[in-house]
């Protein structure tokens, strides 16, 4: 199986203190439609290093634990999709003008031969989630 690593972005307008929220487990609910954390063990914090939960998606369920974050800098996942995916997903925030540049980086291993396609098919177009994220985040951190 092969390993990919891929990036994407966007520009907000909202500082990075103000927008992190966005990016955290229960931030995303906000804007990402069908994300819906599960979460095992102690979620107070849902961003605290070794938080550990579960997004059903497609028919599959992910695994993710936060392995690290700088608020409000960057926050780094592990996610792992039995028998299809596994790896790690970053998110960093920079100030940008009044706003914030965010960055968002995968670093997978396909785990078979789904996984090797499904991974090839979106490192070939690295902006495309992240670029589409931007609309959705602006109207939660709106609202």
């Amino acid at each position: 199986m092969s390993a990919y690593e891929w990036s994407g972005g966007f520009v907000l307008g909202a500082p990075p203190a103000a927008a992190f929220v966005a990016f955290t487990p229960r931030g995303e609910q906000g804007w990402a439609p069908g994300w819906r954390p599960v979460f095992h063990g102690p979620a107070d914090d849902d961003s605290a290093p070794g938080t550990v939960f579960e997004v059903p998606h497609e028919g599959r369920t992910s695994v993710w634990i936060v392995v690290d974050r700088e608020f409000p800098v960057r926050v780094r996942y592990a996610r792992s999709t039995p028998g299809v995916s596994a790896g790690t997903v970053t998110v960093r925030l920079r100030p940008e003008g009044s706003g914030s540049r965010v960055d968002v980086t995968y670093r997978m291993t396909a785990l078979s031969a789904v996984g090797d396609t499904r991974l090839a098919a979106q490192a070939a177009d690295p902006e495309a989630s992240p670029t589409l994220w931007r609309d959705a985040v602006e109207g939660f951190l709106a609202g």
